[in-house]
């Protein structure tokens, strides 16, 4: 039986809310996979298999995240803060966007819902795991808390530019940053859109590409930033931001401005770069990120002036 990890429950975490890939754990490496690199007579039933290789993950389904939200409601005392999320739960309309719309107002208590929803998560990871471990027949475990959670949830976090990029892993992130940003769009169309962004942009390790990341103490990457350098025909070379993701966890810490930093740090360096900033839909929170690094809208790109 594999162990479980600090590292692995997150990554286990970030898996169970991704509405587009199915993974599996890989009981004998103690690492996830694709199902679809599973041989499909490996894959496990409905029912869990204590002898096989391959088990789901734990399920974590719409309903489970409103009785979330429903607890962590319990949990604020601003009434002004209280009252909107309130209603919003109660309209039953874009639940689950318009609240993390209207936390995203205080990073204080978005930050407490994060850390809320992750400790939350975690328990039902453990309590998954131990399952797995009785019906192997081995004896269940007492997992303590995270000691890293709180270092990680203030300021832990180590910004790079990323000289050897891991080129699957930022287009992986990548992917569910667009799917994230176009959820409201039909799931066909949003392949589509996707795909044809994908033929638009280099990949992340070629040399046009600059890529920023948050690595947390376990050297992973909690958040990344991509932007695309490139020559326009009077021979200006710009740098466009084409994506900025940050993990659930770590949201609320202020690493989108970190990473925006980084990379206005990188481009002054080379006075004839212009940093531009192209979105899909903007949301409040972007909206609010974009104006407050100092960018300007101009006909649906944002510009450094």
């Amino acid at each position: 039986m594999f162990e479980l990890r600090e590292a692995l429950i997150r990554q286990i975490l970030f898996a169970m809310e991704n509405q587009n890939v199915r993974y599996l754990v890989d009981t004998e490496k103690g690492v996830l996979i694709r199902e679809e690199l599973v041989p499909p007579e490996e894959r496990p039933e409905d029912e869990t298999d204590p002898l096989g290789r391959y088990q789901d993950l734990p399920q974590w389904k719409s309903a489970d995240g409103f009785f979330l939200m429903e607890q962590f409601l319990n949990e604020i005392q601003e009434p002004i803060m209280h009252d909107q999320l309130q209603t919003i739960l109660l309209s039953g309309s874009r639940v689950f966007r318009r609240f993390k719309d209207t936390i995203r107002e205080s990073p204080e208590i978005q930050r407490r819902y994060y850390r809320y929803k992750y400790l939350a998560m975690r328990d039902v990871v453990v309590e998954w795991y131990n399952t797995l471990r009785e019906l192997a027949g081995l004896d269940t475990l007492e997992l303590g808390a995270d000691e890293e959670l709180e270092d990680l949830l203030m300021s832990d976090i180590r910004i790079t530019l990323l000289e050897s990029v891991p080129g699957e892993r930022i287009a992986e992130l990548d992917r569910q940053a667009f799917y994230e940003t176009y959820h409201a769009v039909p799931e066909g169309l949003a392949r589509h859109l996707y795909a044809q962004r994908r033929l638009r942009l280099p990949d992340p390790t070629d040399a046009a590409s600059v890529v920023f990341g948050a690595e947390n103490p376990e050297g992973g990457l909690s958040a990344f930033l991509w932007a695309v350098r490139e020559v326009i025909e009077d021979g200006t070379t710009l740098c466009t931001i084409h994506q900025v993701y940050v993990a659930p966890e770590y949201r609320g810490l202020g690493v989108a401005t970190e990473l925006i930093a980084h990379v206005r740090q990188h481009v002054e360096q080379r006075p004839e770069t212009l940093l531009l900033w192209r979105t899909g839909p903007v949301s409040p929170a972007l909206r609010a990120l974009v104006k407050s690094n100092g960018f300007s809208s101009l006909d649906g790109v944002y510009v450094l002036p």
